[in-house]
């Protein structure tokens, strides 16, 4: 019986460790990218399928690899992230057929807020932000406020401008740029004003305290900002500072805070602006290209490279473990050594029946 005893007291310990080994888990990031297109031959006729679907993908946040989820159903999905409540994944995309039918010299496709399913990637459209492509501007991030009101960055750009999808370089300059919010239920945007700035793109995210940062790269110097929750305007808090290597164009796509620890993530995409000047390459070392998962400090401006990440990340986001935690779960191994614990006292109960009885 003693021998049950110990381990009994074994098996317990374990079951402990099973249920909260959820807890100390890894933060889980999620991140989506569309394909560059392919270019047409002269007498080919465009269609859905040759419109390259936006990606969902997993990321390590530790190294900044990504595993590809499935495809979302939508294209150029420019922002991501999870409702603090619900956990719900929300994405700002446009719809592939009318990518076709605009580039076929028909009417501009709109800009739509989608739900999508963690599991397959698949996405729901909830409804239109009335925007009609970049004719009348861009989604460039979304953030979640701790409340469930969701923040977006609006690019407005000049004329109908489009997007180069192999180099993220818009073709004519940024007019002005707001701050807007997007109701979840049918995905209507709604302006709060202008953040007093005309990036090309940027990325917002909220820290714990609920203070909307603000990055962008105006080509020559990176800063980052507070924006205004309810006039949008953005006040400068520092300059970026980037690492030795990434001394050509750099463009923060997206970035979002994983709460538990308060790291400000983001996804950089830097190219090699002077790449073509030789006489300034054979001084300034190696330049890196492509795209960066990063840690940014907003205290110092300070910006650290975690890994190289999937080519055209255009959004990350994470899933909000503090709010999975509030629901009381056991992992696997807690469930299976459960399972154990239960079988073995229904053997030691046998057992002392049998004893009892003299069998």
């Amino acid at each position: 019986m003693k021998r049950l005893t110990g381990l009994f007291v074994v098996i317990a310990v374990l079951l402990l460790s099973g249920a909260s080994a959820f807890a100390g888990l890894a933060p889980i990031l999620y991140g989506v990218a569309t394909p560059v297109i392919e270019k047409m031959k002269q007498d080919e006729t465009l269609s859905i399928g040759m419109i390259p679907e936006t990606m969902f993908y997993s990321i390590n946040p530790e190294t900044g690899a990504a595993f590809e989820i499935g495809p979302i159903g939508f294209s150029q999905c420019s922002s991501l992230d999870f409702e603090p409540e619900t956990n719900k994944l929300f994405a700002v995309c446009r719809r592939l057929e009318d990518i076709v039918e605009e580039k076929t010299n028909g009417p501009a496709g709109v800009v739509v807020l989608v739900n999508i399913d963690m599991s397959t990637g698949q996405g729901t459209e909830i409804g239109s932000l009335n925007m009609i492509g970049d004719k009348t501007g861009r989604v460039t991030d979304i953030s979640f406020r701790s409340d469930g009101t969701l923040f977006a960055h609006v690019a407005r750009v000049q004329g109908g401008s489009e997007l180069e999808a192999d180099t993220l370089t818009r073709l004519s300059p940024v007019n002005t740029n707001y701050l807007g919010v997007i109701n979840t239920q049918t995905g209507q945007l709604t302006l709060l004003g202008q953040t007093g700035l005309g990036d090309e793109f940027s990325a917002i995210g909220f820290s714990r305290e609920d203070n909307l940062y603000h990055s962008t790269d105006d080509g020559e110097m990176g800063m980052l900002h507070m924006l205004h929750q309810t006039t949008g305007n953005a006040t400068l808090l520092r300059t970026l500072i980037y690492p030795a290597q990434f001394s050509g164009r750099n463009i923060i796509t997206s970035m979002d805070m994983e709460t538990p620890r308060g790291d400000l993530l983001g996804v950089l995409y830097s190219e090699d602006s002077a790449k073509e000047e030789l006489e300034a390459a054979d001084t300034r070392g190696e330049v890196v290209e492509g795209f960066f998962l990063i840690a940014i400090n907003p205290a110092s401006g300070g910006i650290e490279v975690i890994g190289e990440t999937q080519d055209q990340i255009a959004a990350i986001a994470f899933l909000n473990r503090e709010r999975m935690l509030q629901v009381p779960t056991l992992s696997e191994y807690g469930l299976i050594i459960t399972f154990v614990m239960f079988l073995g006292a229904a053997i030691v109960f046998l057992r002392r029946r049998q004893i009892k009885s003299g069998i």
